[in-house]
């Protein structure tokens, strides 16, 4: 008996195996390039983002510090040279803020409420209104950043009835 099937002559278009495997090879050529740019590109930005966070905190604590000074009425260093005590005086009210310093944090404390700022500070030079009188004129604070120091530089100017008591008053 004859078999009458028919073989089926047409061509199924497929691609042949060394075409299937340099496809593959591009593909992972392609994706380890994809991969490496995105880690450095990655790493980059999470150094350019820890470095902005850094200075927004930096700038928020250098405008919180210029802001308390000016408004104080007196500024003085405690002896061991880690706080600074502001006196504010609104009114017939007086208010006490403290900053205590620390390479990590400063910790500003006023009445009722505490505050932590980045970054820490340590003081480098000070500069009283004269040897007898404990009022500070100038201070230079010193931040760290990375393996890198930089400066804060903050002043003082007082009024003459910061500068003298209140029982004595000067006459025109």
């Amino acid at each position: 008996m004859r078999s009458h099937k028919k073989t089926d002559t047409r061509r199924i278009p497929a691609f042949t195996l060394p075409e299937l495997v340099i496809g593959l090879l591009l593909m992972a050529i392609l994706f380890g390039v994809i991969a490496t740019v995105y880690m450095i590109l990655a790493r980059q930005s999470g150094h350019y983002f820890a470095g902005n966070r850094f200075f927004t905190d930096y700038y928020i604590t250098k405008k919180l510090l210029q802001r308390d000074i000016e408004k104080a009425r007196t500024v003085k260093l405690d002896p061991e040279r880690n706080q600074l005590i502001l006196q504010t005086k609104t009114g017939n009210h007086s208010r006490t803020t403290v900053y205590q310093l620390d390479t990590a944090f400063i910790v500003r404390t006023e009445p009722g409420r505490s505050d932590t700022l980045r970054p820490g500070a340590g003081i480098v030079a000070q500069r009283p209104i004269n040897d007898s009188t404990p009022l500070l004129v100038y201070l230079k604070l010193r931040h760290r950043y990375r393996d890198q120091y930089f400066y804060t530089y903050l002043q003082k100017r007082y009024a003459k009835a910061d500068l003298l008591n209140d029982s004595i008053q000067t006459e025109p």
